[in-house]
């Protein structure tokens, strides 16, 4: 048979839960607290982003023996996501056709799009695999496809915030050979330097939701 309830077990009980309400009271109270310590990815998405025309630059510094030129890309298209908690690209791609890269000499312009056999591999494309944090700073990892092949390039970033969007800027030393393109040679003693010193500066503002297509 079942016991009656006697005053002390009533008491018991009554302690027992009112220790199990405090706890599950404080549990909320630490979960509303911590709220803006959780994982970014809940509490910040990511957003997309678009550059602001005319404030960004993308271009590669050319060593020959008789001078020196730059290459810079008159007109590029990127797609990029930021995370907003941590202020760091999570995707991304950039894309340019050749035909719009400019190096101050129409003749000479002419004969990079040959050399890059420009028919047949019209265009250059880097793809963000990964970014992340290092003792000198912000470690990017893209794939890099041109002349109909891929590489990977890691690129140091410097990041800031500006006019409620971000800067990104980086440089990188890439050697065309490894995408198969020849080193250049004129004559016996005229040749150019085969690695590329490739720079950036890409201002990017949040895509406000009447931009978004």
């Amino acid at each position: 048979m079942r016991r009656p309830a006697t005053p002390c077990s009533r008491k018991l009980r009554t302690a027992s839960l009112s220790v199990t309400t405090f706890s599950v009271w404080w549990a909320a109270c630490f979960l509303l607290a911590s709220f803006p310590f959780l994982d970014p990815g809940l509490t910040a998405p990511a957003v997309e982003v678009r550059l602001v025309p005319g404030e960004s630059v993308l271009a590669a510094r050319v060593e020959a023996t008789a001078h020196s030129f730059e290459a810079r890309v008159t007109r590029f298209e990127c797609a990029f996501s930021m995370d907003q908690a941590t202020g760091l690209p999570t995707d991304g791609r950039l894309q340019f056709d050749f035909e719009d890269v400019r190096t101050g000499n129409e003749t000479r312009d002419q004969e990079m799009l040959q050399w890059l056999d420009h028919a047949s591999h019209p265009e250059a494309e880097a793809s963000l695999l990964s970014v992340e944090s290092a003792s000198t700073g912000v470690l990017a990892r893209c794939r890099l496809r041109m002349h109909g092949q891929e590489n990977e390039v890691v690129i140091p970033l410097r990041i800031a915030g500006q006019e409620g969007g971000w800067l990104i800027e980086g440089e990188a030393t890439i050697d065309h050979r490894l995408w198969g393109l020849p080193k250049i040679r004129r004559f016996l003693f005229l040749s150019v330097d085969p690695l590329l010193r490739v720079h950036f500066r890409l201002h990017f503002q949040p895509v406000m939701p009447s931009q978004a297509q």
